[in-house]
């Protein structure tokens, strides 16, 4: 039974205004924000500022630098349908003019991956969220302090299990 993918969703010609951030439907689980910011960049020949992916929903949003690069993109998406791994990708405007991102406090800024301050300095308190898989060894507050007393003062312990995984939480 050959349908055409798209028919099932609304046509990307929708009455949803012009805007720098495209929505992006129909991605395979195994996309990346990697992936949409590669093929958003190739299709549109122009540049990406920031990208969203909710991989759960299998949805992704893409903020360009221009209008004009928002509907290159778009426009190619219409003309020739762009296939990732198994699926095609289905392209609309947002009703949203950008992409909000939470503001960061500079200290927070730094190249840990936004984990915030790990040596305890001035700048805020920082919380680790450690997920242990694969348990073969026993994990307790002991072992965890041990291992990351060394990343700063520990000031709570927090364990948990959740999903077959160990779960904890160390704010530091």
């Amino acid at each position: 039974m050959a349908s055409d993918p798209t028919s099932a969703f609304p046509s990307a010609a929708s009455s949803v205004e012009p805007s720098k951030v495209l929505h992006l439907r129909n991605l395979p689980e195994e996309c990346t924000e990697l992936d949409l910011r590669t093929i958003s960049e190739k299709c549109s020949h122009g540049e990406v500022v920031r990208v969203l992916l909710l991989s759960r929903k299998h949805q992704g949003f893409v903020e360009f630098k221009s209008f004009e690069d928002s509907a290159r993109m778009l426009a190619n998406c219409i003309s020739s349908p762009i296939r990732l791994g198994s699926r095609l990708l289905i392209a609309q405007y947002s009703n949203k003019p950008e992409i909000a991102t939470p503001q960061r406090d500079s200290a927070v800024d730094g190249s840990n991956g936004g984990l915030g301050n790990l040596n305890g300095d001035a700048g805020g308190n920082s919380i680790l969220l450690v997920t242990v898989t694969n348990v073969v060894y026993p994990v307790n507050v002991d072992c965890l302090y041990k291992v990351f007393r060394m990343q700063g003062n520990v000031l709570k312990i927090v364990t948990f299990t959740k999903q077959v995984c160990s779960r904890s939480l160390l704010p530091l």
